[in-house]
């Protein structure tokens, strides 16, 4: 069962979020790249990563932690779907350690997306 984020999105919204997998990692290691991606049931909905004006996915907390921001394009804010408590949408992160040899997670955690 995927984690999900305390916080919900409003599809108004514009909000960053952080995934911290250091319970993932071992002592001393971090996270060398990454690689995050919503679901395609969460892009049919309209949930977008986004990039640019400051807003790049970016390792935080000594590169145990990838902090990004996200939104739902205009065209799905109004969905039904996230009236009446909304949907929760998923997204995957694979992450590659900085370990040798280098070791590759992967984890999808959801957002939920509602009306507020």
């Amino acid at each position: 069962m995927a984690d999900t984020f305390t916080d919900l999105l409003d599809p108004q919204e514009e909000l960053d979020f952080k995934i911290n997998l250091s319970d993932l990692l071992e002592e001393g290691e971090a996270i060398d790249s990454w690689t995050l991606e919503p679901l395609p049931e969460a892009t049919a909905l309209g949930l977008t990563i986004m990039s640019g004006s400051g807003r790049d996915a970016v390792l935080t907390d000594n590169a145990t932690s990838v902090t990004f921001w996200l939104e739902v394009a205009e065209a799905f804010q109004d969905n039904a779907a996230f009236a009446n408590g909304g949907t929760a949408l998923p997204l995957q992160i694979t992450v590659v350690t900085d370990a040798s040899p280098a070791r590759t997670r992967q984890r999808t955690f959801n957002v939920t997306v509602a009306q507020r």
